[in-house]
């Protein structure tokens, strides 16, 4: 199931959280993770990643499109599966070029560990 709380952590969002399992969390803000990891743990969630979004342009203001998008599987301090990475010019107006192939794997890898 995707989940898109629009970067707000309120009641209604925490209850909807809270009929997920495995969250992966998707913030531009690297100080958001915990917060919304702390979120997911109060309502019983194993988060299973943390991926960045970062918007990239060129010095003409542009985004830069071949940027591409990235992510790796870790287990840093867990003793379950984790990812981690980075999702270039996510951004409704611009083609998915930048994560598509990123986001296959990705969606592969979560029927994997189903």
């Amino acid at each position: 199931m995707l989940l898109n709380h629009g970067g707000k952590r309120t009641t209604g969002n925490l209850e909807i959280l809270g009929y997920s399992t495995d969250p992966l969390i998707l913030s531009s803000k690297q100080e958001e993770f915990a917060l919304w990891e702390a979120m997911a743990d109060d309502v019983g969630c194993r988060t299973i990643g943390h991926l960045r979004s970062e918007h990239v342009r060129l010095p003409s203001g542009e985004f830069d499109m071949t940027m591409r998008s990235k992510w790796y599987k870790t287990l840093g301090n867990r003793d379950s599966p984790f990812v981690e990475g980075c999702f270039y010019n996510l951004d409704r107006s611009l083609s998915n070029e930048c994560y598509k192939e990123a986001i296959e794997e990705l969606s592969l890898w979560l029927v994997e560990i189903g």
